[in-house]
């Protein structure tokens, strides 16, 4: 709607028994009048429906009637209206339902109309209660809506305007004009073209957003969020002779508070969305990264991530597509030959599960998505959001178009008409997606003149490289090593015995799948072990470095409470009880002091969590997955200074500085211990709709009766003093100050009852808010040990 502010001139008529003796009420008899004549009036064509009266300017002198004694005065006021305009987005509800359509109301707005030619995966399902349903959604009485203005018309009779609208949906079969959009930076629409950026500034980035705000949250008329879905073809081209890594950061399909994104002296780097530090509006992305950056935990050159609120995703995958019988076909997403490529976001508000599928265009989508993950975009995105894209480059040789989008709201997103490629510029190749360009052809009389001539002297160099190749093979086998996986490596195993003990590496045998590869269960009959045999991705150049130190360090260290195998029963998943949950938490301290302090080299796990935590038969906690965890020497600070773990575990210096110490794997097994204990995840949204710590669930407890209080309700058998030394103990753990945390040996100790933890006040575990620190995104207002929460994570 477009509000406006109008000066007005009206005559309004007043009664003398509307007046007192003195005349004291004359102004306020006016303003009634003049309401009431406005509520009749409902609209005018040229202003639209009137909403206020923002202020009275003035009364002239009135006009008697003789007749009656009515004055006449006319007076001037300024007055807000509100117009409807097309092509902007609205939120009504459905009024009637009829056979032909359906009738909505929004606001002052009664007449609005939804022909059923527009709902064309909708049927029709008469009856007491009518409506029109399909696979997603259904709309009956009173069924909230949000709708596009496609076209309107004002009834002099009513008084109204008649509005014809289609449900939110638009569909953009090339790009024409920017009517609709809001650009920003190097974004311009070229030869039917959405270009985000351009050759004519290094360093540069785009912005593109549709023009009007949508409302991502649910309201009183529905119970779920909106459902929504969207599909885009675009391309990121290169010069036909320069490589991928030409400096090119990506593309991010964005739903974002606001449609000015930070900042323009980003230059061309962050996908064109904000700086490392400063990620002040929210903001859910798709990232499509052609650029690996170690800093943001990227896992490749070439991957698809989901973004919130943070430049590391919460989920990413290398690009390319699940076939039908469930194999994978990498795509490149740029690599000199400027494919063209799809890509579908769903969201399912009910569930708040997020899909994004990547294929060829203008194609059927993929059966099964990319990534997948839970995303709450009603606590995440206020109820004005916008939807667009966002690129940067580094470059004058790359560019990044959109060549179509279509978006609908609760429902099947409509497909994008194929268009023809006839831009080299733009489409390099054209449809080969998979092989490189054909090479230039000879004619037949040049390759009998030359065929003798070069045929004999390449036979017998590729004789003689072949045999080479082969010796090196034959002594080098893996390849380059380093050292400390030459000290540190397990015995090897040919391929055929853990292609055997996998049964060929069938689905059936399938334990999961993460960021590096996918991990199996096996056996090997000759040590009668059953084993998990973890197969790395070949497109992770990344993944194979974090493997090979997981392979390096539980190829030499061995202890009880670490886990190297694991079996996989399919066993009903009863809650555990007290004294299971405590051997629990002994046996993952027991472990992790190991590594921390009795080894000969010191480990940092960097990602304990209770995911990680394997139990035995015996219910005794074992900490596994060492794919993140490096090691040093003792008496030697750590090295590392990249940001690893899961968010909710990492320390609030950790989210500061990227170092991983003991300190930090500390913090997490302080979390984790608070976890077991109270059978909640470390982040929970609270009753605000804001996170909130774990921790910060402990100290509400303890600070209003008693800490106990805290615990999971179903833990009947519970031993109260353990139970208070485990939340006591997790709250020390993950105390903000590194300086203030015990040692793994100390909180093992604290555990067997071999020394006494101190009986802390509760002020202790408070934060000064003078001198409160933010180090992550958010600081929940309630000040503790753990307020700090970031959005930094290493998902695995």
């Amino acid at each position: 709607m477009v509000f406006l502010k109008v000066d007005m001139s009206w005559n309004v008529l007043i009664s003398p028994s509307e007046l007192s003796p003195k005349g004291l009420l004359l102004r306020k008899a006016v303003i009634v009048s003049l309401l009431e004549e406005i509520a009749n009036r409902k609209a005018s064509k040229d202003h639209g429906y009137y909403i206020a009266v923002s202020e009275l300017k003035a009364i002239s002198e009135g006009k008697v009637r003789e007749l009656t004694g009515d004055v006449l005065f006319p007076v001037t006021f300024t007055c807000i209206t509100q117009k409807p305009t097309k092509g902007e987005i609205l939120v009504g509800s459905v009024d009637k339902i009829l056979k032909h359509g359906v009738f909505l109301k929004s606001g002052p707005i009664e007449s609005i109309f939804l022909s059923e030619k527009t709902l064309s995966d909708y049927k029709y399902i008469g009856g007491e209660n009518p409506m029109f349903m399909n696979d997603h959604s259904k709309l009956e009485k009173d069924t909230a809506v949000r709708f596009k203005v496609m076209g309107f018309r004002w009834m002099e009779a009513d008084r109204q305007f008649q509005i014809l609208a289609t449900l939110a949906e638009f569909i953009y079969n090339g790009f024409t004009d920017a009517d609709q959009l809001t650009l920003e930076g190097e974004a311009s629409i070229d030869r039917n073209r959405l270009g985000l950026t351009s050759r004519l500034n290094i360093g540069g980035f785009g912005h593109a957003f549709y023009k009007y705000p949508l409302n991502f949250r649910k309201n009183s008329n529905s119970p779920n969020d909106p459902s929504f879905a969207t599909t885009f073809v675009f391309t990121i081209t290169t010069w036909r002779d320069q490589p991928q890594e030409a400096g090119s950061d990506g593309i991010a399909f964005v739903l974002s508070s606001t449609n000015k994104l930070i900042n323009h002296s980003l230059g061309g780097q962050y996908l064109g969305l904000f700086n490392a530090s400063n990620t002040s509006q929210n903001i859910l992305a798709i990232e499509l990264d052609t650029f690996m950056n170690p800093d943001l935990n990227d896992m490749d050159d070439n991957h698809v991530g989901i973004d919130v609120n943070s430049l590391i995703s919460i989920n990413s995958h290398t690009a390319g597509f699940y076939t039908s019988d469930g194999g994978f076909q990498l795509l490149r997403l740029a690599n000199g030959r400027s494919p063209i490529l799809q890509l579908w976001v769903d969201y399912d508000g009910k569930a708040h599960q997020l899909n994004v599928t990547l294929g060829l265009p203008y194609s059927p989508k993929p059966e099964y998505p990319l990534l997948s993950s839970i995303v709450n975009l009603s606590s995440l995105l206020p109820s004005s959001s916008y939807i667009g894209f966002s690129a940067s480059v580094n470059s004058p040789k790359t560019r990044h178009f959109i060549l179509g989008w279509s978006f609908k709201e609760n429902g099947r997103v409509p497909p994008l008409p194929s268009v023809p490629v006839t831009d080299p510029e733009t489409y390099g190749w054209g449809g080969n997606f998979f092989a490189p360009p054909p090479p230039p052809q000879l004619n037949t009389h040049q390759v009998h003149k030359h065929s003798l001539q070069i045929l004999l002297p390449i036979v017998m160099t590729s004789v003689i490289l072949l045999l080479l190749v082969a010796f090196l093979g034959w002594r080098k086998k893996a390849g380059p090593q380093e050292d400390w996986e030459m000290k540190c490596r397990p015995p090897s195993f040919i391929y055929k015995d853990l292609y055997n003990a996998t049964s060929g590496f069938s689905d059936k045998m399938l334990l999961g799948k993460g960021g590096f590869g996918k991990v199996y269960r096996g056996f090997l009959p000759a040590s009668k072990r059953n084993v998990a045999i973890k197969r790395i991705s070949p497109e992770s150049k990344q993944g194979m470095k974090e493997f090979m130190s997981e392979v390096a360090i539980l190829g030499n260290v061995r202890h009880r409470s670490l886990s190297v195998t694991w079996l996989s029963q399919e066993q009903a998943r009863a809650p555990l009880g007290w004294s299971q949950r405590f051997r629990t938490i002994k046996g993952v301290a027991c472990g992790l002091a190991y590594l921390h302090e009795e080894w000969e080299r010191v480990i940092i796990h960097r990602d304990i969590k209770s995911s990680n935590v394997l139990l035995d038969e015996e219910m005794n906690g074992r900490l596994g997955d060492f794919g993140l965890a490096r090691l040093h020497d003792h008496r030697v600070d750590a090295y590392t200074t990249h940001v690893a773990g899961t968010y909710g575990y990492i320390a609030p210096e950790l989210a500061r500085l990227g170092k991983s110490t003991k300190g930090t794997d500390v913090f997490a097994f302080g979390v984790f211990m608070m976890e077991a204990a109270r059978g909640n995840r470390p982040i929970e949204v609270n009753s605000c709709g804001e996170p909130q710590a774990l921790a910060d669930h402990v100290l509400n407890a303890w600070q209003r009766s008693s800490i106990i209080n805290s615990i999971d309700p179903s833990l009947e058998d519970h031993v109260a003093e353990e139970v208070v030394l485990v939340l006591k103990l997790g709250l020390l753990c993950s105390h903000s100050s590194p300086k203030v945390r015990p040692s793994m040996r100390l909180v093992m100790q604290y555990l067997e009852r071999e020394a006494t933890l101190q009986d802390f006040a509760f002020s202790f575990f408070s934060i000064n808010e003078a001198n409160n620190e933010v180090y992550g995104q958010h600081v929940v207002s309630n000040p503790s040990v753990a307020t700090t929460i970031t959005t930094l994570s290493g998902g695995r």
